[in-house]
């Protein structure tokens, strides 16, 4: 059965998964900083959601989990962040999953494959310069 490196899995005691979400949301700052574009409340909202865990996450599941029970969005809502996420080199899409992950390295251009266990779902990003 193939499984996760130790490193990452969310059930390793070593693994700290907030260092992984407020490692993401300081390297969005810094990119959008730089980049002279807005990391809108509901753009990173969004990109939080998305780093929840180590797994490709669709935008359905964003959509019905955006703001809680008391606060519901609508569909392009998300959709318009996901975008500007994508676009901004935050968040990659996975085509064959169509659903989407955190990018591990947002402040360098890079060409990225994923490694993604058939058993837990967990994805990891791995730089290819092919």
């Amino acid at each position: 059965m193939a499984t996760e490196p130790q490193k990452y899995r969310q059930d390793n005691p070593k693994h700290k998964h907030s260092r992984c979400v407020s490692g993401a949301m300081r390297d969005a700052e810094r990119v959008c900083q730089k980049r002279g574009v807005n990391l809108t409340p509901i753009r990173r909202q969004v990109l939080e959601m998305v780093w929840q865990g180590h797994h490709p996450v669709k935008a359905y599941e964003i959509i019905e989990n955006f703001g809680g029970k008391s606060h519901s969005t609508k569909p392009p809502t998300v959709y318009r962040a996901l975008d500007f996420l994508i676009e901004n080199g935050l968040v990659h899409r996975i085509e064959s999953q169509n659903a989407f992950v955190g990018c591990s390295h947002p402040v360098t251009a890079h060409n990225a494959n994923f490694f993604i266990c058939t058993c837990c779902q967990q994805a990891i990003e791995i730089d290819s310069e092919r």
